[in-house]
């Protein structure tokens, strides 16, 4: 197991859309106060894609373990704070 860097795309929008980089997937994920709850689109670095509306009930988050998503969490604020100008 490895650590993968996060890279977010942009600023969030206003219904709390998050486009990131995870080495070549690029990810829309829905953040709720600052977690990730749902993944609503994916694209693998071979091109094949996914949606909210094609994962058959399980959206891929829901699969995180505690520890992957308190990762993933703590990725989106350190990504955040070092895109704020200062």
């Amino acid at each position: 197991m490895g650590t993968r860097s996060l890279r977010l795309i942009g600023e969030a929008s206003d219904s709390g859309l998050q486009q990131v980089d995870i080495e070549g997937w690029l990810l829309t994920l829905e953040i709720t106060d600052s977690s990730p709850t749902r993944c609503r689109y994916c694209c693998c670095p071979q091109g094949r894609e996914g949606s909210f509306e094609s994962w058959l009930r399980t959206d891929p988050v829901s699969l995180l373990s505690g520890w992957e998503h308190a990762q993933i969490e703590r990725l989106l604020g350190e990504a955040g704070a070092g895109q704020m100008p200062g």
